[in-house]
């Protein structure tokens, strides 16, 4: 072939096996990009899980640590602090146990079928 044939070639984009493989190196190239962003979302999930998880934890520790201290040896204003939560975690607890679960209160789903029946 000489170079006429070559140049003809070239303006009619019939380049033979360099295109193809160009083609295939490209197809590749944006198939790897596409797994590697299903990947980083799968990880971004994951990582969004395990904050939530670690949340409502230290919620429950904290709603823990208010239901079960003892307020006999506490200030006043400390206790009536303690109190006053003791009393509206008990309330977020029967709401959440009556249907009007909001998945903030350290549960990790609703009881029964939602309606107040377990």
């Amino acid at each position: 072939m000489g170079r006429k044939q070559a140049k003809e070639k070239m303006k009619n984009g019939e380049d033979g096996p360099y295109k193809e493989a160009m083609k295939d190196l490209l197809d590749a190239k944006e198939k790897e990009a596409k797994v590697k962003e299903e990947r980083w979302k799968e990880t971004k999930e994951i990582q969004e899980r395990k904050l939530l998880f670690a949340e409502r934890k230290l919620v429950w520790d904290q709603e823990q640590k208010i239901m079960f201290c003892d307020v006999s040896t506490l200030e006043p204003d400390v206790r009536t602090y303690v109190l006053a939560m003791r009393t509206q975690i008990a309330a977020s607890k029967v709401a959440a146990l009556n249907g009007g679960f909001d998945g903030s209160s350290g549960f990790g789903g609703e009881f029964g079928d939602g309606n107040g029946e377990v």
